[in-house]
């Protein structure tokens, strides 16, 4: 085959409508630069050996290594040779991007989607489509964009996996025919992973895929149609915007600058970009507008030359005289000026608007700067590690993170993990690590530097913890201490530091069986007792270390201790829990949970607020964030995650046929708690990240929330206000919390509020304004929840159980009494008399189970209160043109019709 030349490139890229702009997307170790060499391959580049990667990323990923950095490469496709055809182009231009496969370093990946007008993802078959893929095909744009891997492809690659690693060949050779497939002599002697990998590359279909995205990814003229009112910053009607629109060669330039790539030069960098409108021409005057540019204003705006133009050939970069719109260019002599992104356009269109950025990023990168170790030296005799000098490169415009500052930190770390017993070869080297640590401020601010804190952070966990193992809990503890500022949210570290500073105020030695589960803290366990007699149906889970993390001595609170061992004396002295599966040790929540549901930078605060309490001087008993106080403790974001896993453990639980429900009884509650705001006691939404648990990891589709706490769960409505998957119905009380500053009831929890846009018809408010009783709310669940629950058919339901209205609770000023029956998984909200709570949740376990109430309640819907049926008919009406059940009026009681 022919190699690509320049003189190809600008020929094909003469015709807007013959330009594709595609992204490769997918997970580390995929297969992304596989699939791109295969396609350079198929077009006209030289066959290239196994682990030759044409999509370069260094020699790292030759080896295996995550890829760090995007990269580029230009496929020109002769369509007419393969399929004889008189109504298409005959060269077709592709611009192929290569993206990291990391979703810690989105920037690089968001960065070649915002250029590329379509993606492909590429999916192990064994692993599946993991978070990071999911997070990438988010943010291709197409919300709709539907999941093309299905039974019909997954059981014949299953099947060819199997028969290739088993070397039954007999049955290969049947199947390859019936793919239309051949082997060489040569590769018929092939066994196991080699086998499997020749079989694998001739069965791909590059060739397909190549007119996949001829024929489906639209081309540059009619993509930037659409794409023109997010990547304009200016109003849509002028000039600037009419080009980009057209994609017009003859108006003014409008270049978007998104990356840089390494140059022949040692010290320079290359320019990429995409012209969406006029020509950039080789020595031509530019006027560049930064990242801080602000429309009118001098502020980061500046005139430069162009020193050349280039485009990519495979793996080369040539230079030519200009390129034009729609397609992609590499520009020589910006590095010196351009800081991240920027928007190039003609010396004299001063009233020109740059280019958006992509889409904020909801996940910080590692640390796109460039880190070395000047020498390393192990010494595998005695062990040691010597970090002698720390040379700082800073080079704001590389968008990758060379490791190998992280790498020596972690072979200090294997070290001590391989020999603990020399933890005093290393106790003087926490100066290394203080001097790392300022080394790390001085290159990098916040959330940037978060990779190296979590490094550091293990790394001191790791020589305390070899203290620990020879009882020198007082060297432990200033290991500790002395590496707090790394500290980032990692919970068994200050379990450590605590349980040194009590076995030295004890002076007692630590237990093995201390040691062990100190370790594995935020690992999964499994701690189910089950009934050896029977197969339990419920699933009970409640773990008494929520009682000792959050605000623990909080007797004044409504929200205390008590009443959660209220609730567990009163579970064993029914007798009720010989007859369930029963958990004592919750889980601890993984983090990427959390961000299903709430914004990065807030889960990032919950998680630092044991070491801001312990920074602080006095210990309060208060943070702000946001302007709002939120009241915790030392340990609060423990017992804060503890209990929104333990509501997942239990979804987890149905979800796998574990049981049929179940019962979580956590601390602190969570249905006031929205995406990046702590309320009402609430820190994290429980049921809302249980929700988005079942939806993303079991694919439950739809999901019913019924929340009948007297308090409207106001987190819950923002989270699901509108999304059409998740049905939420809440009963509460009028003139309750959540209130206005002027203690006024809050507009957002009256029925007028249906749903968002998306959702309308699908957030049910009934903001009662008279007392429940048990007519009441059977009235409102038989005359409304339960026929939007029938006509919904939800896959899954989870109940937000607040018992402020049970008999006796001053809080809801109510006298409902203790009734619940359900297939389901409750999670604790509130509730705050204790002697009502415990007997409202015995109850409620008691409908779980199946059984009869020992004091069956006499309900006649007569009873119910006139605000009640109110009520429910002005709920009739507003869901009437968004659900069928409501199209005929329901009959009421004939003294209410």
């Amino acid at each position: 085959m022919s190699k690509i030349t320049a003189v190809e490139v600008c020929h094909a890229m003469d015709c807007e409508k013959s330009i594709r702009n595609i992204c490769v997307i997918g997970d580390p170790g995929h297969g992304k630069s596989t699939l791109a060499d295969l396609l350079l391959s198929f077009v006209g580049t030289p066959k290239v050996m196994s682990g030759d990667f044409v999509a370069d990323n260094g020699a790292d990923e030759a080896d295996g290594v995550t890829t760090n950095r995007s990269s580029f490469t230009f496929l020109c496709y002769d369509y007419e040779s393969t399929k004889k055809s008189q109504s298409v182009e005959k060269k077709y231009c592709i611009n192929l991007f290569d993206s990291p496969g990391r979703v810690d370093l989105s920037t690089e990946t968001l960065s070649s989607l915002h250029i590329s007008d379509g993606a492909v993802a590429v999916v192990d078959c064994m692993k599946g489509v993991s978070l990071d893929t999911e997070y990438d095909k988010r943010n291709t744009g197409s919300p709709t964009c539907k999941r093309g891997f299905v039974q019909f492809c997954f059981e014949p690659i299953k099947q060819v996996y199997t028969i290739c690693m088993k070397g039954r060949k007999t049955e290969l050779c049947s199947i390859l025919q019936k793919l239309g497939l051949t082997l060489e002599e040569d590769e018929k002697v092939l066994v196991g992973e080699a086998l499997l990998e020749c079989v694998m590359k001739k069965w791909l279909p590059a060739g397909d895929l190549i007119t996949m995205m001829v024929h489906k990814l639209p081309p540059a003229a009619k993509a930037q149609k659409y794409r023109v009112k997010n990547l304009y910053d200016g109003p849509l009607d002028d000039a600037y915007a009419t080009a980009v629109r057209n994609c017009d060669p003859d108006g003014p330039l409008m270049l978007y600058i998104s990356n840089f790539i390494p140059s022949p030069k040692k010290d320079s960098l290359f320019a990429f970009g995409r012209v969406f409108s006029g020509r950039v021409i080789s020595g031509m005057k530019v006027r560049i507008m930064g990242p801080n540019y602000i429309h009118g204003q001098d502020k980061d705006l500046t005139i430069n030359s162009v020193r050349g133009t280039l485009v990519l050939t495979g793996k080369k970069v040539e230079a030519v005289d200009f390129v034009r719109c729609g397609t992609n260019v590499v520009v020589d002599g910006l590095d010196q000026i351009i800081k991240g992104h920027a928007t190039l356009t003609n010396e004299k269109e001063i009233d020109a608007y740059p280019i958006k950025p992509p889409m904020r990023f909801t996940e910080s990168p590692i640390l796109p700067i460039v880190v070395k170790s000047k020498e390393l030296v192990l010494d595998e005799g005695n062990t040691a590690v010597e970090v002698s000098t720390l040379q700082q490169e800073i080079a704001a415009k590389l968008a990758f993170f060379e490791q190998d500052f992280v790498k020596s930190v972690r072979l200090l770390t294997k070290s001590i993990e391989a020999e603990p017993a020399r933890a005093q070869l290393y106790s003087d080297r926490a100066m290394v690590f203080n001097e790392m640590g300022k080394y790390a401020e001085a290159i990098a601010d916040g959330n940037r530097a978060l990779e190296l804190d979590n490094t550091l952070c293990n790394a001191y966990y790791q020589i305390a913890f070899s203290y620990v193992k020879q009882q020198e809990y007082k060297r432990a503890s200033t290991v500790l201490k002395s590496g707090l500022k790394f500290v980032t949210g990692d919970f068994r570290y200050i379990n450590l530091m605590n349980e040194c500073e009590e076995l030295l105020a004890k002076k007692l030695p630590m237990s093995h069986q201390q040691i062990n589960d100190t370790s594995c803290t935020l690992k999964h366990k499994e701690a189910i007792e089950c009934s050896q007699n029977q197969s339990p149906s419920v699933y009970v889970l409640y773990d008494t270390l929520m009682t000792k993390l959050h605000r623990p001595r909080a007797e004044k609170d409504m929200e205390n201790p008590d009443r959660y061992h209220a609730i567990i004396k009163a579970f064993n002295s029914s007798g009720l829990l010989d007859r369930c599966m029963l958990c004592t040790e919750a889980v601890s929540l993984d983090r990427q949970y959390a961000i299903f549901v709430h914004d990065e930078e807030y889960v990032r605060f919950i998680e630092s607020l044991t070491v801001k309490m312990h920074e602080a001087k006095k210990l309060p008993n208060y943070l702000k964030y946001g302007g709002d106080e939120i009241v915790c403790s030392v340990r609060t974001a423990e017992g804060v995650f503890l209990a929104a896993g333990a509501v997942v453990q239990a979804c987890q639980a149905v979800a796998t046929g574990v049981c049929k429900s179940a019962f979580a009884i956590v601390r602190p509650p969570g249905h006031h708690a929205m995406r990046a705001k702590a309320s009402g006691y609430c820190f994290l939404n429980n049921n809302a990240i249980g929700a988005r648990y079942l939806q993303r990891v079991h694919n439950f589709s739809k999901i019913l929330v019924v929340d009948f706490d007297v308090h409207h769960g106001d987190g819950t409505q923002e989270i699901f206000y509108d999304d059409n998957t998740v049905l939420f119905c809440s009963l509460h009380r009028h003139g309750l919390f959540p209130i206005t500053k002027e203690n006024k009831p809050v507009e957002t929890k009256t029925a007028d509020y249906i749903g968002g846009p998306n959702a309308l018809g699908y957030n049910i408010n009934l903001d009662l304004v008279c007392e429940l009783r048990d007519e009441d709310v059977l009235a409102v669940f038989d005359y409304l929840f339960l026929p939007l629950a029938e006509q919904f058919k939800p896959d899954f339901v989870l109940v937000s159980a607040g018992y402020d209205a049970a008999e006796g609770d001053l809080m809801g000023g109510s006298k409902l009494k203790n009734i619940l029956h359900g297939n389901i998984v409750l999670s604790l909200e509130g509730g705050y008399n204790n002697e009502a709570l415990s007997k409202s949740c015995v109850a409620s376990l008691k409908g779980l189970l199946g059984d009869e109430l020992m004091e069956p309640v006499p309900y006649k819907y007569e009873m119910a209160n006139e605000e009640t049926w109110k009520a429910i008919k002005k709920a009739h009406s507003q869901l009437r043109g968004f659900w069928p059940i409501f199209q005929e009026e329901i009959q009421l009681p004939p003294d209410q019709t």
